[in-house]
C-alpha cells in the first residue's frame, strides 16, 4: 500500500506580472479540506481588494477541489490543480490572487498565467516527504502493556496515549502500510488477548 507522499514544508509566496495584471501565488501545506478552506478564507481577507482569488487543493489523489472565483470556467482552478499534480504534491493548497491591470488575457492566456503562477510558487517551496498513518486502539490486561509497547516499537509505531483502568488502553500510530502487520503481531504477541480496533 502506498503511504508515502510529498507536500510543502511551509507557506510560500511568489508574485508575477503579466500584461499589467499582478498575480500573487500563495502555497499552503494543509491536512484536510477544513484546513484548506480556512486558509482560502484567510487569504481572501488578506487580498480583499483583489479582482479574483482562485484556488485548487489536493489532499489525496481522490480528494481535491478547484475554484475559478469568477474567471471563465476552467481558466484558473484547473491550471492551478495541474501545477500541484505535476509537482507530485498532496496536502497542498495554492491560491492565485489576481489584480486586474486592464488588459484581457483570453482563456488560453489565463490558463498560462494561473498555471505559471502556481508552478512558480511550488518551485520555490521547500518539499517534505511524509507518511499516511493509522491510529489503532489496543486494550490488554496490565501485565501485557510491556509486550504491546515492545511490539509497537518493533513495527515503527508510536504510543500516543496510555490509559489505565480495569485494563490498559493504548492508542498507537503506525504507517498505514504497516498497520495490518502490527495488528497481526499484537494478536500473536498477546496470544489473542488484545482487543484491537481503529482509534
Amino acid at each position: 500500500m502506498e503511504d508515502e507522499f510529498t507536500t510543502i514544508r511551509a507557506r510560500a509566496e511568489a508574485e508575477t506580472k503579466i500584461e499589467d495584471s499582478r498575480f500573487v501565488a500563495t502555497a499552503v501545506p494543509v491536512r484536510d479540506r477544513d484546513e484548506a478552506m480556512e486558509a482560502v478564507l484567510e487569504l481572501r481577507r488578506k487580498f480583499h481588494n483583489a479582482t479574483h482569488n482562485c484556488f485548487a487543493y489536493v489532499i489525496t489523489d481522490d480528494d481535491f477541489r478547484v475554484n475559478d472565483d469568477g474567471e471563465p470556467a476552467g481558466s484558473a482552478g484547473r491550471p492551478i490543480l495541474g501545477a500541484i499534480q505535476k509537482a507530485g504534491l498532496r496536502g497542498t493548497l495554492v491560491v492565485v490572487t489576481r489584480y486586474f491591470g486592464g488588459t484581457k488575457l483570453g482563456v488560453a492566456g489565463l490558463k498560462r498565467a494561473y498555471g505559471g503562477a502556481a508552478s512558480g510558487v511550488l518551485r520555490n517551496a521547500e518539499k517534505l516527504t511524509l507518511f499516511s498513518t493509522e491510529t489503532i486502539s489496543c486494550t490488554v490486561p496490565h501485565a501485557l502493556v510491556g509486550a504491546v509497547i515492545q511490539t509497537a516499537s518493533r513495527h515503527g509505531a508510536k504510543v500516543l496515549e496510555t490509559r489505565f483502568g480495569e485494563e490498559a488502553h493504548l492508542v498507537l500510530e503506525v504507517r498505514r502500510s504497516a498497520a495490518g502487520t502490527l495488528r497481526a503481531a499484537l494478536t500473536d504477541r498477546t496470544s489473542g488477548v488484545a482487543r484491537i480496533q481503529p482509534a
